[in-house]
């Protein structure tokens, strides 16, 4: 999982150093494998201006350009540039000669643009591609800058142009039984229990109690628009009751899809992922964000009254976004316009209800999915999504509506539109209740073999929300929040403990103890 370290910071209340938050993810099971530097652009990449393009004499594929890099047009820098896009008129990224780049020669060393003869006519520069940058994968041709910079801003640093920051993304080995920690503020949890650091939630408070719950399972609140008597809203039915413990929708209408604004593309594609439009990257900042994951459906595209969730009794045929149509066996479950599939529940949306430019009117989906059931469908499809790697190994069932409500309002932020008043949460029996644990004290230090602070461990506890609801006899009940659904035995919150106070730092024993079997009575073999 890669996770960015300035994301990460956003949700403690003090900066670590980059090398601190490496060292102890690792620490407390979050094996960094790698860490990457990104946007780190020195200043003598500035802005360009290109005045002029003509064929090179000598090669069909290179242009020689005169770009101004803020000496004047009289004073134009002459570059030669092998992209196919490179035209008059353009604001272009260029690395002046004498620039290190983030990318490697042929002899594994930090590029250095310097003057140079190419097929005998002299370039002094580099104009530049995304990647060639560290900005992104794309080296289809040269950055064009035509929306982003303007005359005045001609040789000035393009990272202050862009408003670029420095940021370092990591690749964590994320262990299956840690759903909680896919996410940056689940990281940034897990710091803050190990370093005595705050933790900023995401939410600045409950937002589900800002809405009054009716009966039926929806929300009604004054602060949502009611001036959409248009809007068809969909009535939830979750018919597969076990599959499907809970499912919260929200319709955001008037919106306006387009491209995203620069800091929600650059926070994607620095984890590697493509920037789709405003509604659908806020679905996925989210998701990395909190680990909750969400879909976006075109409301217009539903022909029905009813967002039904159900299995079918024998294969069905679907295509989903990446435009590839599937077999899926009986019993995998889908989301339904009425009953006709429009996505696999947990996996991947459908490409007849796919969210366009087109869009006006949006259904916003957040749920809780039982996870054996998508990991089956994802193994048996092949498809593995960001979503079913979070679903099959179980997020925590308390935060579907918090977080359909937290990304509708972002979705209205960068797109425009309202919330409908008419929010629906509807949960059933199965959805996994709050387990309590005891905890002895004396047995965590019997088993971790050191003297333990009790206080030490109530804010230790208190940093992971875990509850201490009733003491008595030196044994604590323990409330585990369900966001971990890891934590089963005593053994676990013992195991808590061990790892946030660093396993190294226990004393190695005087004496070494071995275990060894009772042999097997005869009467056993």
């Amino acid at each position: 999982m890669k996770a960015s370290v300035r994301w990460i910071s956003n949700f403690l209340t003090s900066l670590l150093p980059t090398d601190q938050i490496i060292e102890t993810l690792t620490r407390i099971g979050h094996e960094v494998d790698e860490a990457i530097t990104v946007g780190e652009i020195p200043d003598s990449v500035v802005v360009g201006l290109v005045l002029e393009v003509s064929k090179h004499p000598d090669a069909d594929r290179l242009r020689v350009c005169k770009v101004d890099v803020g000496e004047g047009p009289d004073n134009a820098s002459q570059i030669i540039c092998g992209a196919p896009n490179v035209a008059v008129g353009q604001f272009v990224a260029v690395a002046v000669p004498g620039t290190t780049l983030p990318l490697l020669d042929k002899n594994g060393n930090p590029l250095t643009i310097v003057k140079a003869k190419i097929r005998g006519i002299e370039s002094n520069g580099m104009i530049c591609a995304e990647d060639e940058l560290g900005l992104g994968e794309d080296h289809s041709g040269i950055m064009v800058l035509n929306d982003k910079a303007s005359i005045e801003q001609i040789g000035q640093p393009l990272c202050s142009v862009l408003s670029l920051q420095a940021d370092t993304i990591l690749d964590i080995g994320l262990t299956p039984n840690r759903p909680d920690a896919a996410s940056h503020s689940g990281l940034a949890r897990d710091l803050s229990a190990a370093t005595g650091i705050l933790f900023k939630s995401p939410f600045s408070s409950d937002l589900s109690s800002e809405y009054f719950t009716n009966t039926d399972g929806t929300v009604d609140s004054n602060h949502l628009t009611t001036n959409f008597d248009g809007i068809n809203i969909p009535q939830v039915d979750i018919r597969a009751k076990q599959a499907c413990p809970r499912y919260a929708g929200v319709v955001v209408c008037g919106v306006n899809v387009s491209e995203s604004p620069d800091w929600l593309r650059t926070r994607l594609e620095s984890l590697g992922l493509r920037s789709v439009n405003n509604v659908v990257d806020i679905t996925n900042e989210v998701l990395h964000e909190i680990g909750q994951p969400l879909h976006a459906f075109d409301l217009d595209t539903f022909t029905s009254d009813r967002v039904t969730i159900q299995s079918f009794d024998k294969p069905i045929s679907f295509t989903t976004l990446d435009h590839v149509k599937r077999e899926y066996p009986a019993g995998s479950l889908f989301i339904c316009d009425g009953d006709t599939p429009v996505a696999l529940a947990g996996i991947m949306g459908g490409e007849s209800s796919e969210v366009s430019n087109k869009t006006t009117s949006i259904f916003l989906e957040s749920a809780y999915f039982e996870p054996s059931g998508i990991r089956k469908t994802a193994k048996a499809a092949g498809l593995q999504t960001d979503a079913s790697y979070r679903y099959e190994r179980g997020i925590d069932p308390n935060m579907a509506l918090n977080a359909a409500i937290y990304a509708a309002k972002k979705i209205t932020e960068v797109a425009g539109g309202q919330i409908h008043f008419r929010i629906q949460d509807i949960q059933t029996e199965f959805i996994p209740a709050k387990k309590t644990l005891t905890f002895r004290p004396e047995r965590a230090e019997l088993i971790l073999g050191t003297q333990l602070d009790s206080q030490f461990i109530r804010d230790l506890f208190l940093r992971l929300d875990i509850r201490i609801v009733h003491e008595k006899d030196s044994q604590w009940e323990c409330e585990i929040p369900t966001f971990r659904p890891d934590i089963t035995r005593e053994v676990d919150l013992i195991e808590e403990v061990g790892r946030l106070i660093d396993y190294n730092m226990l004393p190695v024993p005087a004496v070494q103890r071995a275990f060894v079997p009772a042999p097997i009575p005869k009467w056993e073999e």
